[in-house]
Protein backbone atom coordinates (compact mmCIF):
# COMPACT_ATOMS: atom_id res chain seq x y z
CA UNK A 1 0.00 0.00 0.00
CA UNK A 2 3.17 2.38 0.92
CA UNK A 3 4.75 1.77 -3.02
CA UNK A 4 1.17 2.67 -4.30
CA UNK A 5 1.27 5.92 -3.03
CA UNK A 6 4.94 6.47 -3.47
CA UNK A 7 4.17 5.66 -7.07
CA UNK A 8 1.31 8.01 -7.33
CA UNK A 9 2.74 10.42 -5.66
CA UNK A 10 5.85 10.25 -7.95
CA UNK A 11 3.48 10.00 -10.85
CA UNK A 12 1.92 13.19 -10.03
CA UNK A 13 5.31 15.20 -9.01
CA UNK A 14 6.52 14.28 -12.88
CA UNK A 15 3.05 15.57 -14.28
CA UNK A 16 3.58 18.73 -12.16
CA UNK A 17 7.48 19.41 -13.52
CA UNK A 18 6.15 18.30 -17.02
CA UNK A 19 3.42 21.35 -16.64
CA UNK A 20 5.96 23.84 -14.94
CA UNK A 21 9.01 23.27 -17.16
CA UNK A 22 7.63 25.01 -20.22
CA UNK A 23 6.42 28.24 -17.76
CA UNK A 24 10.24 28.25 -16.01
CA UNK A 25 12.11 28.32 -19.25
CA UNK A 26 9.50 31.00 -21.08
CA UNK A 27 10.43 32.96 -17.65
CA UNK A 28 14.15 32.29 -17.83
CA UNK A 29 14.10 33.36 -21.84
CA UNK A 30 12.14 36.71 -20.59
CA UNK A 31 14.50 37.47 -17.77
CA UNK A 32 17.49 37.09 -20.18
CA UNK A 33 15.60 39.08 -23.12
CA UNK A 34 15.02 42.09 -20.87
CA UNK A 35 18.72 41.56 -19.61
CA UNK A 36 19.73 41.99 -23.01
CA UNK A 37 17.85 44.68 -23.56
CA UNK A 38 19.43 46.69 -20.27
CA UNK A 39 22.71 45.66 -21.29
CA UNK A 40 21.62 47.70 -24.92
CA UNK A 41 19.94 50.84 -22.97
CA UNK A 42 23.27 50.91 -20.46
CA UNK A 43 25.22 50.51 -23.75
CA UNK A 44 23.49 53.94 -25.19
CA UNK A 45 21.01 52.38 -27.87
CA UNK A 46 17.62 53.57 -26.63
CA UNK A 47 15.68 52.23 -29.53
CA UNK A 48 17.14 49.20 -29.58
CA UNK A 49 16.29 48.53 -25.96
CA UNK A 50 12.80 50.24 -26.49
CA UNK A 51 12.12 47.47 -29.28
CA UNK A 52 13.20 44.94 -27.65
CA UNK A 53 11.61 45.16 -24.12
CA UNK A 54 8.38 46.58 -25.69
CA UNK A 55 8.36 42.69 -28.00
CA UNK A 56 8.22 41.49 -24.14
CA UNK A 57 5.16 40.15 -22.23
CA UNK A 58 4.13 42.87 -19.60
CA UNK A 59 5.10 42.51 -16.18
CA UNK A 60 6.04 44.96 -13.69
CA UNK A 61 9.88 44.43 -14.50
CA UNK A 62 9.13 45.12 -18.01
CA UNK A 63 6.79 48.15 -17.61
CA UNK A 64 9.49 49.59 -14.75
CA UNK A 65 12.03 49.14 -17.30
CA UNK A 66 9.81 50.71 -20.29
CA UNK A 67 9.28 54.07 -17.71
CA UNK A 68 13.35 54.43 -17.65
CA UNK A 69 13.77 54.34 -21.33
CA UNK A 70 10.82 56.48 -22.71
CA UNK A 71 12.06 58.91 -19.51
CA UNK A 72 15.67 59.11 -20.82
CA UNK A 73 14.31 59.35 -24.44
CA UNK A 74 12.01 62.11 -23.57
CA UNK A 75 8.62 60.23 -24.51
CA UNK A 76 6.97 61.41 -21.57
CA UNK A 77 3.22 59.88 -22.90
CA UNK A 78 4.75 56.36 -23.33
CA UNK A 79 6.78 56.56 -19.84
CA UNK A 80 3.36 57.15 -18.37
CA UNK A 81 1.44 54.85 -20.38
CA UNK A 82 3.72 52.13 -19.10
CA UNK A 83 3.70 53.81 -15.32
CA UNK A 84 -0.01 52.99 -15.62
CA UNK A 85 0.10 49.75 -16.80
CA UNK A 86 2.76 49.52 -14.23
CA UNK A 87 0.47 50.37 -11.58
CA UNK A 88 -2.85 48.06 -13.07
CA UNK A 89 -0.53 45.30 -12.92
CA UNK A 90 0.77 45.41 -9.52
CA UNK A 91 -2.17 47.79 -7.55
CA UNK A 92 0.08 49.79 -5.60
CA UNK A 93 1.87 53.58 -6.71
CA UNK A 94 5.37 53.69 -6.82
CA UNK A 95 6.34 57.19 -5.83
CA UNK A 96 10.04 56.64 -6.97
CA UNK A 97 9.23 55.11 -10.10
CA UNK A 98 6.79 58.13 -10.97
CA UNK A 99 9.58 60.09 -9.73
CA UNK A 100 11.71 59.13 -13.30
CA UNK A 101 8.93 60.50 -15.38
CA UNK A 102 8.79 63.69 -13.36
CA UNK A 103 12.41 64.14 -12.61
CA UNK A 104 12.65 64.06 -17.01
CA UNK A 105 10.40 66.88 -17.54
CA UNK A 106 11.68 69.16 -15.13
CA UNK A 107 15.70 68.56 -17.04
CA UNK A 108 13.99 69.37 -20.13
CA UNK A 109 12.27 72.11 -18.91
CA UNK A 110 15.38 73.20 -17.25
CA UNK A 111 16.68 74.30 -20.63
CA UNK A 112 13.33 76.36 -21.15
CA UNK A 113 14.20 80.00 -22.84
CA UNK A 114 12.66 81.46 -19.68
CA UNK A 115 14.28 81.91 -16.64
CA UNK A 116 11.65 81.89 -14.14
CA UNK A 117 10.54 78.51 -15.53
CA UNK A 118 14.04 77.35 -15.38
CA UNK A 119 14.00 78.18 -11.64
CA UNK A 120 10.90 75.99 -11.12
CA UNK A 121 12.39 73.11 -13.08
CA UNK A 122 14.90 72.88 -11.14
CA UNK A 123 13.71 73.31 -7.86
CA UNK A 124 11.30 70.49 -8.53
CA UNK A 125 14.87 68.63 -9.05
CA UNK A 126 17.12 69.77 -6.24
CA UNK A 127 13.78 69.70 -3.78
CA UNK A 128 14.55 65.85 -3.78
CA UNK A 129 18.35 66.68 -1.93
CA UNK A 130 20.08 64.28 -4.90
CA UNK A 131 22.70 66.03 -6.27
CA UNK A 132 22.11 67.69 -9.48
CA UNK A 133 25.02 69.57 -10.88
CA UNK A 134 23.19 71.14 -14.04
CA UNK A 135 20.58 72.76 -11.88
CA UNK A 136 22.81 73.71 -8.99
CA UNK A 137 25.24 75.30 -11.74
CA UNK A 138 21.99 76.93 -13.76
CA UNK A 139 20.44 78.31 -10.08
CA UNK A 140 23.47 79.92 -9.41
CA UNK A 141 24.37 81.58 -12.63
CA UNK A 142 21.34 83.23 -12.67
CA UNK A 143 21.49 84.18 -8.57
CA UNK A 144 24.86 86.15 -9.60
CA UNK A 145 23.23 87.42 -12.94
CA UNK A 146 22.47 91.05 -12.26
CA UNK A 147 20.92 91.40 -15.59
CA UNK A 148 17.69 89.31 -14.15
CA UNK A 149 14.93 90.64 -12.92
CA UNK A 150 15.21 90.28 -8.77
CA UNK A 151 12.22 87.82 -8.78
CA UNK A 152 14.61 85.27 -10.85
CA UNK A 153 17.62 85.71 -8.52
CA UNK A 154 15.56 85.66 -5.62
CA UNK A 155 13.93 82.54 -6.51
CA UNK A 156 17.26 80.87 -7.99
CA UNK A 157 18.71 80.95 -4.44
CA UNK A 158 15.12 79.77 -2.85
CA UNK A 159 15.46 76.91 -5.51
CA UNK A 160 19.17 76.17 -4.04
CA UNK A 161 18.30 76.59 -0.49
CA UNK A 162 15.17 73.67 -1.73
CA UNK A 163 18.13 71.78 -2.04
CA UNK A 164 19.23 71.67 1.48
CA UNK A 165 22.67 73.79 0.99
CA UNK A 166 21.78 77.32 1.24
CA UNK A 167 24.68 80.30 0.29
CA UNK A 168 24.06 82.69 2.78
CA UNK A 169 27.12 84.39 1.60
CA UNK A 170 25.24 84.18 -2.40
CA UNK A 171 21.77 84.79 -0.75
CA UNK A 172 23.17 88.47 1.35
CA UNK A 173 24.81 89.16 -2.13
CA UNK A 174 21.63 88.80 -4.19
CA UNK A 175 19.63 90.75 -1.61
CA UNK A 176 21.90 93.76 -1.24
CA UNK A 177 22.03 93.89 -5.01
CA UNK A 178 18.08 93.31 -5.37
CA UNK A 179 15.82 96.82 -5.95
CA UNK A 180 12.54 95.01 -5.19
CA UNK A 181 11.58 95.48 -1.61
CA UNK A 182 8.62 93.21 -2.38
CA UNK A 183 10.71 90.49 -3.92
CA UNK A 184 12.91 89.90 -1.02
CA UNK A 185 10.21 89.86 0.94
CA UNK A 186 8.78 87.40 -0.90
CA UNK A 187 12.04 85.01 -1.39
CA UNK A 188 13.47 85.06 1.84
CA UNK A 189 10.17 83.47 2.67
CA UNK A 190 11.37 80.61 1.14
CA UNK A 191 14.66 80.49 2.43
CA UNK A 192 15.90 78.64 5.95
CA UNK A 193 14.81 80.90 8.98
CA UNK A 194 18.28 81.37 10.25
CA UNK A 195 19.43 83.34 6.89
CA UNK A 196 15.60 84.73 6.73
CA UNK A 197 15.33 86.10 9.75
CA UNK A 198 17.68 88.91 9.37
CA UNK A 199 16.58 89.62 5.60
CA UNK A 200 13.03 90.10 6.58
CA UNK A 201 13.77 92.22 9.74
CA UNK A 202 15.92 94.38 7.03
CA UNK A 203 13.17 94.97 5.13
CA UNK A 204 10.81 96.37 7.69
CA UNK A 205 12.77 99.51 7.56
CA UNK A 206 12.56 99.84 4.30
CA UNK A 207 10.36 102.80 3.00
CA UNK A 208 7.99 100.06 0.89
CA UNK A 209 5.25 99.66 3.34
CA UNK A 210 3.79 96.74 0.71
CA UNK A 211 7.33 95.14 0.96
CA UNK A 212 6.97 95.54 4.79
CA UNK A 213 3.76 93.76 4.68
CA UNK A 214 4.61 90.53 2.78
CA UNK A 215 8.27 90.55 5.66
CA UNK A 216 6.11 91.02 8.40
CA UNK A 217 3.60 88.24 7.11
CA UNK A 218 6.76 85.70 6.91
CA UNK A 219 7.93 86.75 9.65
CA UNK A 220 4.82 85.60 11.41
CA UNK A 221 5.33 82.50 9.60
CA UNK A 222 8.74 81.72 10.93
CA UNK A 223 7.51 82.30 14.27
CA UNK A 224 10.25 82.22 16.67
CA UNK A 225 10.78 84.99 19.42
CA UNK A 226 13.25 86.60 17.48
CA UNK A 227 10.60 87.17 14.70
CA UNK A 228 7.78 88.39 17.03
CA UNK A 229 10.22 90.52 18.80
CA UNK A 230 11.23 92.12 15.64
CA UNK A 231 7.57 92.43 14.65
CA UNK A 232 6.47 94.05 18.47
CA UNK A 233 9.49 96.33 17.97
CA UNK A 234 8.33 97.22 14.48
CA UNK A 235 4.77 98.08 15.54
CA UNK A 236 6.32 100.30 18.61
CA UNK A 237 7.52 102.48 15.61
CA UNK A 238 3.69 103.11 14.67
CA UNK A 239 4.14 102.29 10.81
CA UNK A 240 2.00 103.52 8.08
CA UNK A 241 -0.40 101.82 5.60
CA UNK A 242 -0.15 98.37 5.41
CA UNK A 243 2.74 97.71 6.86
CA UNK A 244 1.27 98.13 10.60
CA UNK A 245 -1.51 95.79 9.29
CA UNK A 246 1.33 92.90 8.08
CA UNK A 247 2.90 93.53 11.60
CA UNK A 248 -0.71 92.66 13.64
CA UNK A 249 -1.52 89.98 11.10
CA UNK A 250 2.28 88.60 11.37
CA UNK A 251 2.09 89.09 15.15
CA UNK A 252 -1.18 87.02 15.48
CA UNK A 253 0.30 84.31 13.74
CA UNK A 254 3.04 83.76 16.40
CA UNK A 255 -0.06 83.92 18.95
CA UNK A 256 0.22 87.03 20.56
CA UNK A 257 -2.93 87.48 22.55
CA UNK A 258 -3.35 91.44 21.53
CA UNK A 259 -2.42 90.92 18.25
CA UNK A 260 -5.03 88.12 17.74
CA UNK A 261 -7.74 90.44 19.37
CA UNK A 262 -7.03 93.12 16.45
CA UNK A 263 -6.96 90.68 13.75
CA UNK A 264 -10.25 89.11 15.41
CA UNK A 265 -11.56 92.87 15.74
CA UNK A 266 -10.70 93.73 12.28
CA UNK A 267 -12.15 90.49 10.09
CA UNK A 268 -14.89 92.96 8.64
CA UNK A 269 -12.98 95.74 7.73
CA UNK A 270 -10.15 93.52 5.64
CA UNK A 271 -10.40 92.92 2.24
CA UNK A 272 -10.50 88.73 1.41
CA UNK A 273 -6.84 88.34 1.43
CA UNK A 274 -5.81 90.33 3.88
CA UNK A 275 -9.02 88.29 6.01
CA UNK A 276 -7.62 85.29 5.01
CA UNK A 277 -4.30 86.01 6.33
CA UNK A 278 -5.98 86.80 9.69
CA UNK A 279 -8.33 83.82 9.71
CA UNK A 280 -5.61 81.73 8.78
CA UNK A 281 -3.64 82.88 12.69
CA UNK A 282 -6.87 82.79 14.04
CA UNK A 283 -7.50 78.91 13.02
CA UNK A 284 -3.91 78.17 14.41
CA UNK A 285 -4.47 79.75 17.57
CA UNK A 286 -7.92 77.65 18.10
CA UNK A 287 -11.04 80.61 17.24
CA UNK A 288 -13.78 78.21 16.90
CA UNK A 289 -15.18 80.48 13.97
CA UNK A 290 -12.43 80.73 11.66
CA UNK A 291 -14.00 77.51 10.28
CA UNK A 292 -17.32 78.86 9.08
CA UNK A 293 -15.36 82.04 7.68
CA UNK A 294 -12.70 79.62 5.77
CA UNK A 295 -15.91 78.35 3.98
CA UNK A 296 -16.92 81.99 3.15
CA UNK A 297 -13.82 83.16 1.21
CA UNK A 298 -13.87 79.10 -0.06
CA UNK A 299 -17.39 79.87 -1.59
CA UNK A 300 -16.47 83.26 -3.19
CA UNK A 301 -15.74 84.09 -6.50
CA UNK A 302 -11.94 84.98 -6.49
CA UNK A 303 -10.19 81.73 -8.07
CA UNK A 304 -6.54 82.67 -6.14
CA UNK A 305 -7.97 83.34 -2.71
CA UNK A 306 -10.45 80.30 -2.89
CA UNK A 307 -7.30 78.58 -3.16
CA UNK A 308 -5.74 80.00 -0.74
CA UNK A 309 -8.74 79.24 1.74
CA UNK A 310 -8.66 75.47 0.84
CA UNK A 311 -5.00 75.14 1.23
CA UNK A 312 -5.51 76.38 5.27
CA UNK A 313 -8.71 74.03 5.42
CA UNK A 314 -6.25 71.12 4.07
CA UNK A 315 -4.31 71.70 6.75
CA UNK A 316 -6.76 71.43 9.51
CA UNK A 317 -8.45 68.51 7.41
CA UNK A 318 -6.89 66.36 4.92
CA UNK A 319 -10.27 64.95 4.32
CA UNK A 320 -12.24 68.27 3.43
CA UNK A 321 -14.81 68.13 0.65
CA UNK A 322 -14.83 71.68 0.13
CA UNK A 323 -11.45 72.24 -0.29
CA UNK A 324 -11.83 69.18 -2.16
CA UNK A 325 -14.23 70.99 -4.89
CA UNK A 326 -12.12 74.16 -4.69
CA UNK A 327 -9.00 72.52 -6.03
CA UNK A 328 -11.28 70.28 -8.40
CA UNK A 329 -12.54 74.06 -10.16
CA UNK A 330 -9.31 74.96 -9.77
CA UNK A 331 -7.97 72.06 -12.05
CA UNK A 332 -10.44 73.02 -14.41
CA UNK A 333 -9.77 76.90 -14.70
CA UNK A 334 -8.78 78.99 -17.47
CA UNK A 335 -6.13 80.58 -15.67
CA UNK A 336 -3.20 79.09 -15.87
CA UNK A 337 -1.43 80.69 -12.96
CA UNK A 338 -4.70 79.15 -10.89
CA UNK A 339 -4.35 75.80 -12.67
CA UNK A 340 -0.79 75.88 -11.22
CA UNK A 341 -1.47 76.42 -7.45
CA UNK A 342 -4.27 73.69 -7.82
CA UNK A 343 -1.88 71.21 -9.03
CA UNK A 344 0.08 71.64 -5.94
CA UNK A 345 -3.02 71.39 -3.57
CA UNK A 346 -3.86 68.22 -5.48
CA UNK A 347 -0.83 66.45 -4.88
CA UNK A 348 -1.53 66.54 -1.29
CA UNK A 349 -5.19 64.60 -2.10
CA UNK A 350 -3.86 61.59 -2.24
CA UNK A 351 -4.56 58.58 -4.71
CA UNK A 352 -7.54 59.77 -6.75
CA UNK A 353 -6.10 62.87 -7.73
CA UNK A 354 -2.72 61.33 -8.74
CA UNK A 355 -3.80 60.53 -11.83
CA UNK A 356 -4.91 64.74 -11.97
CA UNK A 357 -1.24 65.41 -11.50
CA UNK A 358 0.88 63.24 -13.76
CA UNK A 359 -1.39 63.91 -16.65
CA UNK A 360 -0.38 67.82 -15.89
CA UNK A 361 3.56 66.38 -16.68
CA UNK A 362 1.85 66.74 -20.39
CA UNK A 363 0.91 69.95 -19.92
CA UNK A 364 1.74 72.69 -23.06
CA UNK A 365 1.77 75.05 -20.45
CA UNK A 366 5.48 75.06 -18.75
CA UNK A 367 4.60 76.59 -15.45
CA UNK A 368 2.15 73.77 -14.99
CA UNK A 369 4.23 71.13 -15.96
CA UNK A 370 6.67 72.51 -13.67
CA UNK A 371 4.81 72.45 -11.09
CA UNK A 372 2.79 69.30 -11.57
CA UNK A 373 7.28 67.84 -11.11
CA UNK A 374 7.66 69.73 -7.85
CA UNK A 375 4.51 67.62 -6.90
CA UNK A 376 5.12 64.40 -7.56
CA UNK A 377 8.84 64.81 -6.90
CA UNK A 378 7.89 66.29 -3.10
CA UNK A 379 6.51 62.56 -3.01
CA UNK A 380 10.05 61.62 -2.73
CA UNK A 381 11.89 64.03 -0.90
CA UNK A 382 13.53 62.89 2.27
CA UNK A 383 12.36 64.01 5.72
CA UNK A 384 13.21 67.59 6.67
CA UNK A 385 16.45 68.22 8.34
CA UNK A 386 18.49 71.22 9.26
CA UNK A 387 19.52 72.99 5.85
CA UNK A 388 23.18 73.38 5.41
CA UNK A 389 24.21 76.92 5.40
CA UNK A 390 27.35 78.11 4.24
Amino acid sequence: MVIVKRTAYAGLLLIVVLFASPTAAAAQARDLDLAKARQAFQAGHVEAAWSAVNALPESPETLAFKVEVASSAGWIAEALTAYDGWELHTRRHNPDLLAIVATAVARNLAGDSDPAIRVEACRAVLQTRKADAACGSEMRTLAEARNQPDTVRLGAVAALAAGGAADKALMMKVVREAHDSLAIAAGAAAWPPAVATPVLIGVLSSGDDHAQYAAALALGEIGTPEAASALRAFLARKPKGVGQLGAILGLARCGDRDALAQAKSLLPLLGAGDQLHAIEALAAHGDPGSTARLSEIAGGSDELQRLNAAKVLLARDPTSSLATHVIESGLASGNPWVRAQAIGLAGQLGETWRLRVRTSLLDSNPLIAARACQAILAGVRPPAGPSRVR
